[in-house]
């Protein structure tokens, strides 16, 4: 009984109900707070950004708005509903990334007399590092079996002599990893070349 509380085993695990909460939590946050603004009001962004210097000075106003906007406005729509979720996540990450370090100037643990609060008025770095945690994991997970990535796949990825469909993150646990100790060995020799051929 101890043991199931401390973890957690009275309840259920499920990761791709996990992958769809980041989905959702993370895109619509995103969306909501920083895509708004800029797909319903672009002009008025490009005089914002180019009079408070947020964006990237190596590339200018416009073009630092147009993908912000393109990450921002349009792939955290496409991250909550799961099409394309590895790519979306990716260039979401990017973005972020871009206005942590070069935009913001790595921001974290922020006093009044940090510079980035001075320069910016920044001082949740500590959001854009959560932010791109979830988009790396998602990256490396993909959008999970509820998304419009898994039905796509389901419907017209690889399948198997037996017309089961084959996706490259369903192999579970246990059907490559044996109870039986003396096949472990082969076992993590042949994931990989499970994992490559199912893809």
């Amino acid at each position: 009984m101890l043991r199931k509380l401390l973890f957690f085993k009275f309840a259920p695990t499920n990761l791709d109900m996990g992958l769809l909460v980041i989905r959702i939590l993370a895109g619509v946050s995103i969306f909501l707070k920083h895509g708004i603004e800029k797909v319903f009001h672009f002009d008025f962004m490009i005089g914002r950004l180019a009079g408070n210097g947020h964006y990237v000075q190596a590339l200018g106003v416009m073009p630092s708005l147009l993908f912000s906007t393109l990450t921002d406005g349009i792939l955290t729509i496409l991250l909550i509903f799961g099409l394309f979720t590895r790519w979306c996540a990716l260039l979401i990450f990017v973005t972020l990334a871009a206005a942590w370090s070069l935009v913001l100037h790595f921001p974290y643990f922020t006093g009044a007399g940090s510079t980035s609060v001075q320069v910016t008025g920044a001082t949740h770095g500590e959001m854009i590092i959560a932010y791109s945690a979830g988009m790396l994991a998602l990256v490396i997970t993909g959008g999970g079996k509820y998304s419009i990535d898994a039905w796509i796949d389901s419907k017209f990825g690889t399948k198997n002599s037996n017309g089961i469909p084959q996706h490259s993150s369903s192999i579970p646990a246990r059907d490559v990893l044996p109870e039986d100790g003396g096949q472990l060995f082969s076992a993590c020799l042949a994931s990989p070349i499970l994992l490559s051929s199912s893809s």
